[in-house]
């Protein structure tokens, strides 16, 4: 079919969808939409008649299109006389995957003018933490060789931030160690010494000490500073979860999904008046950074000293021993 949509959850997934619509002997040329003018999307399938050459085009987050009400209509025109030797792949990343928002997006206009056109490929099911962990455990064997459980894969895909495509590329690395050809089992020493050395689960292991107030993390918060010397990113994750662990309080609902279970294991900890205190330290810390001064040190110790307090501080609110 000429025309493709994809919508996914992951870069990933919608690469993989928009390559296998195209036809195998054919190039698809990515084209960003936000970067696209209308002119340039004529001159592209427009005139695809006119040449015998088959061509693909991958039109990467079309709802990014800044076409005129009109130049719309236009393309919608377009895509309807579409020639069998041009392929079209419209792809859109979805960052909020619940029902309500696929909901909203699958009923705007610019989605429907493309999507009634195509064949639609909908993905967003993935960025369920269970279903993920499947599909991943699954190309394990079937792409690396590796027989990795699925709670090996959930693992590894928490320690990705539930990306895909960070999990994806681990998966290779792993290959690497394999001894045979045949496929092999991953022992569970062997994927958590990978993981071990993922950026990502570093940071996210720090932020987890110091969230559940754990003996050991303020040290850990000195030795991450030491290596990242990123305040803000530390300081805007522990923001994240605070903020969603009062959503949550609410009875609201957390985005992605595996980030929601996460957070539901923290939320014992900051049951009560707890969680208002621990926002109140929490804006504190955000004052301290932004006037970034204490007699006698430099800025990036003044950062440092402030983190080290605030993170003894959680501990003490959330019940543990922090320091």
């Amino acid at each position: 079919m000429p025309l493709a949509v994809v919508i996914a959850a992951d870069p990933l997934l919608i690469d993989e969808a928009a390559a296998d619509c195209a036809p195998p002997d054919v190039s698809l040329r990515r084209c960003y939409a936000d970067e696209l003018s209308y002119d340039e999307a004529f001159a592209q399938l427009g005139s695809a008649g006119l040449f015998e050459d088959r061509q693909a085009f991958h039109y990467v987050n079309f709802l990014g299109l800044r076409f005129s009400k009109k130049e719309q209509e236009a393309f919608a025109t377009l895509l309807a006389r579409l020639p069998a030797e041009t392929t079209l792949v419209c792809s859109q990343l979805v960052e909020d995957t619940g029902k309500k928002k696929l909901t909203q997006l699958k009923s705007k206009r610019e989605f429907r003018q493309v999507a009634e056109l195509g064949q639609l490929t909908d993905l967003t099911h993935l960025a369920d933490e269970r279903k993920a962990a499947a599909w991943l455990a699954v190309r394990s064997r079937e792409r690396y060789g590796l027989q990795l459980r699925e709670r090996q894969a959930a693992d590894l895909l928490l320690s990705c931030a539930g990306s895909l495509s960070l999990a994806d590329a681990e998966l290779r690395k792993l290959q690497l160690l394999k001894r045979e050809d045949k496929p092999q089992p991953v022992p569970d020493d062997l994927l958590r010494s990978v993981i071990s050395q993922i950026p990502t689960a570093r940071f996210y292991q720090v932020a987890d000490a110091v969230l559940a107030g754990r003996p050991e993390a303020v040290e850990l918060v000195r030795s991450w500073y030491d290596v990242e010397g990123a305040t803000f990113r530390l300081v805007a994750e522990l923001s994240r979860r605070l903020l969603g662990l009062r959503e949550l309080e609410r009875g609201g609902r957390v985005q992605p999904p595996f980030f929601e279970r996460q957070l539901r294991q923290f939320a014992p900890r900051y049951s009560g008046q707890k969680l208002g205190a621990a926002l109140e330290l929490l804006a504190q810390l955000e004052q301290d950074l932004k006037t970034g001064v204490i007699p006698g040190q430099s800025s990036a110790d003044a950062e440092l000293s402030a983190l080290e307090v605030f993170t003894a501080r959680l501990g003490a609110i959330a019940g543990g021993r922090a320091g």
